[in-house]
């Protein structure tokens, strides 16, 4: 099939060899997005990896977010479609059901995109047409969740993402909104549960481990926050936080050269940082031998 359409289709096929179709189908999705030809999903998935992709219509459009202004015109594509009130169960309205989930999906989508650009009010609005339409939509809210967070409702951003979670069954990675809104609401208990639980699913969630990290590092137990923060900057060597907390706490544990080390690396991952001068000052001070003896804060 590759070699028909090489042969046939020169001008519209990326040249070379591949090892197999998905490989072949990526360069060719890939060689079509390069020459600016239009090209549309019905989930951003279909995409290759890292891809830019943004929500149009029922569809998913590869390229980078074109501006509210375009994007609202392309979501106006939805008053196009008419959807029936009622899907039979016994399997004769198959294409119906299958509708209706592409139809959440893209609500969905639309919905991150507002939240994205910061209009709250309209992207929860999206994610309740997703939701009413597959209620069981773990993604919707999940991202539900994270809309009212940002509104600063965390007692609601915890109960929708409870929501959530208890409807994915497989990815626990959603709780990492989930242990932030439970950090906000002082719960920091119930938060190092929930991040006990992404961490099971996804040992690299750097996100994760850093705010694990950062539970113990107020709680004062220097060691186990240098073990998150040492994890946290392993799977992710660029992550600048990661490194400023590992400095503080191999601080607090009197490694002063390790500490020292983390803080530098903190300011060449985080060009131009607001407190370079006060963590200047904190590696001066660890590296100066005559300050070897000096107990720490």
């Amino acid at each position: 099939g590759v070699e028909h359409v090489q042969t046939r289709m020169t001008e519209r096929s990326p040249s070379g060899k591949f090892r197999n179709a998905t490989e072949f189908i990526n360069a060719l999705l890939v060689y079509h997005f390069q020459i600016g030809r239009p090209l549309f999903a019905d989930h951003p998935s279909k995409f290759p990896e890292g891809m830019p992709s943004f929500a149009a219509g029922i569809l998913t459009q590869a390229g980078n977010f074109p501006g509210m202004e375009v994007y609202l015109s392309k979501q106006r594509i939805f008053n196009l479609y008419t959807e029936r009130s009622s899907v039979d169960t016994n399997g004769t309205e198959f294409f119906a059901r299958h509708l209706l989930s592409r139809m959440s999906a893209a609500y969905n989508n639309a919905g991150i995109a507002l939240q994205n650009s910061g209009d709250l009010v309209s992207a929860e609005k999206f994610m309740r047409q997703a939701l009413a339409r597959e209620i069981g939509l773990a993604q919707a809210w999940n991202n539900l969740g994270v809309n009212r967070y940002l509104s600063g409702d965390y007692s609601g951003a915890e109960s929708l993402l409870l929501k959530g979670i208890k409807r994915s069954r497989t990815d626990e990675s959603l709780g990492y909104p989930l242990a932030l809104a439970q950090r906000k609401l002082g719960k920091n208990e119930d938060a190092l549960r929930t991040l006990e639980n992404v961490l099971k699913y996804d040992p690299g969630h750097a996100d994760a481990l850093n705010e694990t990290g950062l539970i113990y590092l107020e709680q004062k137990k220097w060691r186990e926050s240098a073990a998150y923060f040492e994890k946290c900057v392993q799977v992710r060597p660029g992550y600048s936080a990661g490194h400023y907390n590992l400095g503080l706490s191999l601080k607090q544990l009197g490694e002063r050269a390790r500490a020292a080390e983390s803080f530098r690396k903190y300011l060449q991952s985080t060009p131009g940082a607001f407190d370079a001068a006060q963590v200047k000052s904190w590696i001066e001070d660890l590296t100066n031998p005559a300050n070897s003896n000096k107990m720490n804060p």
